[in-house]
Formats: structure tokens, C-alpha cells, sequence
């Protein structure tokens, strides 16, 4: 192997660096999506959001049947809007307990139909939210999925369920799901994603990083103290977004400093290595 990434290393630049992204792509796909084929559904599942919430769906009968009851125990009647829309949300979050999609899914996003809600009988905010917008609709009312990138709720003419947020980064109606890139740009959502992620799996991608840009030849000391860099920033980040609501981008910013800095040890000791090979 050691001889095999010494001939990789001595590739002329325009083969090499290329090689060495589509190995680390190919490694943070991997392990996002392990289950490649659930990739390709949840891209046509978020293209078509409105689908989802399918009130034809036969699964959707009997949990309509228990919703029901569930009114009717309540005491809350349709007619009554807030209470209906409180009811639904208390109902939904008994229905179905909360499960990280790596957990339920074993990849890192996956948003479900209301069947495979149904059949899992745990799923997170957007399969919560699938199945409160059946049930909305079951009863007459027009529910569409609205959300950001940390949440997904519903939001119907009467008002928001499901724990909303605030205003909406993207909407599903009939005709599409409609999304405000430029509020995408907020790196507050990413950082709480990468602080609920598996840090297992986060160490994988890192060490991938880490390994490519390692020179052929190069000081153990170097390499190791960038390797602390990188885990500190990851651990940074991890603490940075840990609150959804109050993301410290002071901390993200540190975590990225980390970052630039051992990318930057670790190129300079490639060009080191490069002009003065017997010193290293």
C-alpha cells in the first residue's frame, strides 16, 4: 500500500489532485449514504414533498380511525382551529417516537411517504410532519410541509403545527417544492447537523481529509499535530451548533481557523517534501 500511494503521490497535479477529490466525494457519499438507493428516493421524495402527505395511502385508515378517538377523548372538535391544530401535533408525537434517520434509516437524511412513516412507527421532524399533514388533510384542511434545514413542520390557512420555527426556508404546494437558496447560506443548520451526527462517522471523513493530503514523506510530528487540529475543529463545530435556536458562530468560525490551519501545515510539508525530500 505504501508503495501504491508513493506512485499516486508522484502523479503530475492535474491527475493527482483530481483522483485524490473523487476518493474523498466518494468516501463522505459513502458514508452520508451508505444505502445509495435511498439517496436517489429522498432527492425525488424532496422534489415532490407534496406527494408525500397521499390521504389514498390504505395504511393511512386505521391511524385516522385511532386520530379520531384520540379528537373525540379530547374533547376537540374540528371547528375549533388551534385546538385542532394542538391536537394533532400531540397526537402525531405519541404516534410516532423520535428516531435520527441514521438510526431509522441508516443514512443521514431520508425524507419518508406517510406509508413508510406508518410502517417504521418512528421517524423524525419529517416524518412527523408527513403524517400530521395526512391527518390535516383526512379532515379537510390544507396542510403543506414547511421547513428549514435543522426542522420540517406543517403550515395550513388556519396556522403552523408541528413545532414551527419561524419563517420558511422551503415550501411544498402543487407546484413544487420552492426553496429560498440564499437563506441556505446560514452555516448555523450545518453545524447542528454535524453536532447530532455520529461522531464515528464524522471521524471517517475526517481521517479520509486527512490521509489525502498527506505528502509522500513527511514529519510524524507535523502530521499528528494537524490531525489534533482537525479533531479540535470538529469538536468546536460539534459544540458550536449544538443549540438549533442559538448557533455560536464565534465557535464555528475557531473550529474553521482549525481547519485552514492544518490544511495548511499539511500542504507546506508537501512542498517541503517536494524541494527538499532527504530533510523530511
Amino acid at each position: 500500500m505504501r508503495s501504491v500511494w508513493k506512485r499516486v503521490q508522484s502523479w503530475p497535479i492535474w491527475l493527482r489532485w483530481p483522483s485524490k477529490w473523487l476518493v474523498f466525494v466518494l468516501v463522505v457519499f459513502l458514508v452520508l449514504y451508505p444505502k445509495p438507493s435511498l439517496f436517489l428516493r429522498n432527492v425525488r421524495h424532496v422534489r415532490q414533498l407534496n406527494d408525500l402527505p397521499d390521504i389514498t395511502e390504505p395504511t393511512v385508515g386505521p391511524v385516522a380511525e385511532r386520530f379520531d378517538r384520540f379528537l373525540a377523548e379530547a374533547g376537540v372538535s374540528p371547528t375549533h382551529p388551534q385546538a385542532m391544530l394542538e391536537a394533532t401535533e400531540r397526537f402525531v408525537l405519541q404516534e410516532i417516537p423520535y428516531g435520527w434517520d441514521w438510526d431509522v434509516w441508516g443514512v443521514v437524511d431520508y425524507v419518508p411517504t406517510v406509508a413508510e412513516v406508518i410502517a417504521r412507527g418512528t421517524e423524525d421532524c419529517d416524518g412527523r410532519a408527513v403524517l400530521a399533514a395526512t391527518l390535516l388533510r383526512v379532515k379537510g384542511i390544507d396542510a403543506q410541509l414547511v421547513g428549514d434545514p435543522r426542522h420540517m413542520w406543517v403550515s395550513t390557512p388556519i396556522g403552523d403545527t408541528m413545532n414551527p420555527l419561524g419563517p420558511p426556508v422551503f415550501q411544498a404546494n402543487k407546484t413544487g417544492t420552492h426553496i429560498q437558496w440564499r437563506r441556505m447560506l446560514d452555516p448555523g443548520p450545518f453545524a447542528f447537523g454535524t453536532s447530532v451526527f455520529p461522531f464515528g462517522r464524522e471521524a471517517i471523513i475526517l481521517l479520509t481529509g486527512w490521509l489525502l493530503l498527506l505528502p509522500p514523506a513527511f514529519s510524524t510530528r507535523r502530521a499528528a499535530f494537524a490531525l489534533f487540529l482537525l479533531v479540535e475543529g470538529l469538536v468546536i463545530l460539534r459544540l458550536a451548533g449544538a443549540d438549533p435556536m442559538k448557533p455560536n458562530y464565534s465557535g464555528m468560525i475557531w473550529a474553521a481557523a482549525h481547519g485552514c490551519v492544518a490544511v495548511g501545515i499539511l500542504c507546506s510539508a508537501g512542498r517541503r517534501t517536494r524541494r527538499h525530500p532527504q530533510r523530511m
